[in-house]
């Protein structure tokens, strides 16, 4: 794919993962410090490992910072544990991912194909937001 297509991938699966809010970023919070804490690491270690403060992985961990996705690829890589290891294994929630990405994978071919780079989605959403406001989900 593209670098194109795989930053607005990247994007679409960051605003996805908004969807569920807090509850989301609790859940990628509590996987970042089980795996912390099955390796022996402290909150510093791992901090220290991935370029962090402290207190910002303490947010991370507690949910009260959103998680991105590279954060948890970097955990991941890290830990040598895949990405999927944050997202669960519950087989209906797996099947919902699989499909919200299969369309977000035709939405950035689409994109992709038209030259439309995530700057200009950016700067088209933002326009929309300052017409009507942030959408509520």
């Amino acid at each position: 794919m593209p670098n194109i297509a795989f930053e607005l991938l990247s994007e679409a699966i960051f605003h996805l993962s908004r969807l569920d809010g807090e509850q989301m970023d609790n859940k990628y919070g509590r996987a970042i410090r089980e795996i912390r804490l099955k390796n022996g690491d402290t909150i510093e270690t791992l901090a220290t490992k991935l370029h962090l403060s402290w207190s910002s992985l303490g947010k991370y961990e507690r949910g009260e910072r959103k998680v991105v996705p590279e954060l948890l690829e970097n955990i991941a890589n890290l830990y040598g544990v895949p990405l999927s290891y944050f997202y669960g294994t519950d087989a209906n929630t797996n099947q919902e991912h699989k499909e919200i990405a299969l369309e977000w994978i035709e939405f950035v071919k689409e994109m992709d194909a038209r030259n439309i780079t995530p700057d200009m989605l950016t700067g088209t959403l933002s326009l929309l937001e300052k017409l009507w406001g942030k959408p509520t989900v």
